[in-house]
């Protein structure tokens, strides 16, 4: 389980995160809107929180306990790779880095190729790999050392249609293995690969819970403002409408 406890982080005076909590215990969980990087940070230990907290727990622990750097595999949105390597090559910078023993490491390198489908090209220059191809080795990449949570910042940016569709097959692929958190700068990104979806705004929580859910109460907050009860009786909603409300509700604070 993932606990964030009452999370607020603030730059100077500006408030990036406010009063956040939420508890998930399941695969993979979605986060968007304006804060949705700032909270991977604090939740990887990148940045600290003003206040509240971030606990971690398993089937085999009895009680919640904090996550070290080492616990968790997180790719940043623009996550460079070296050119001048092939994806071998940097796998196992990589799990040097991470302290894999050498022992495992071929073994681990050669799985996580596997599970990102890149074995074809593993003798490749990163540089003549594709974007997708760029993307793929990142995720490979956060699996290295076997860390209890995965966390994925915007895996989707720069894809076509039908490699965001392969990112997501694969989220769901290492969340059958361990916790994924991943976010999106489009929330329909996130609709059928995770279980719960964050959705922030200016650093608030405007909503937690199923896809469905979150669309709810979207459509809820929109209608609550109807001018009196006769357009409040009429207002229509579907899926598409609100998805695109809160994609331009994400958009209008994209810079975090």
């Amino acid at each position: 389980m993932i606990e964030i406890k009452n999370l607020s982080k603030q730059f100077g005076s500006t408030e990036a995160l406010k009063d956040v909590s939420f508890a998930f215990d399941g695969k993979v969980l979605g986060v968007c809107g304006t804060g949705k990087t700032v909270l991977l940070n604090i939740i990887c230990g990148v940045v600290p929180s003003t206040e509240g907290e971030v606990l971690f727990s398993s089937e085999s622990e009895a009680e919640a306990t904090s996550l070290t750097k080492n616990d968790i595999g997180y790719l940043l949105e623009d996550s460079p790779t070296p050119s001048e390597m092939t994806p071998v090559e940097f796998l196992t910078f990589i799990g040097k880095a991470k302290n894999v023993s050498k022992s495992k490491l071929s073994k681990q390198i050669n799985t996580v190729l596997d599970i990102a489908k890149l074995s074809e090209v593993k003798g490749v220059y990163v540089e003549h790999l594709s974007v997708f191809e760029k993307k793929l080795l990142g995720v490979a990449e956060t699996l290295l050392g076997n860390p209890s949570l995965i966390v994925l910042d915007d895996p989707f940016s720069a894809l076509t249609k039908q490699e965001r569709r392969s990112m997501r097959q694969l989220i769901k692929t290492i969340g059958e293995i361990k916790p994924v958190i991943v976010s999106a700068k489009n929330i329909s990104e996130l609709f059928d690969v995770c279980e719960k979806i964050v959705l922030l705004s200016e650093g608030e929580l405007l909503a937690y819970g199923t896809p469905n859910e979150v669309i709810s109460v979207f459509a809820n907050n929109e209608t609550d403002d109807a001018e009196d009860a006769d357009s409040l009786e009429e207002a229509e909603y579907n899926n598409e409408e609100i998805i695109e409300e809160i994609e331009e509700t994400d958009e209008e604070g994209d810079e975090e």
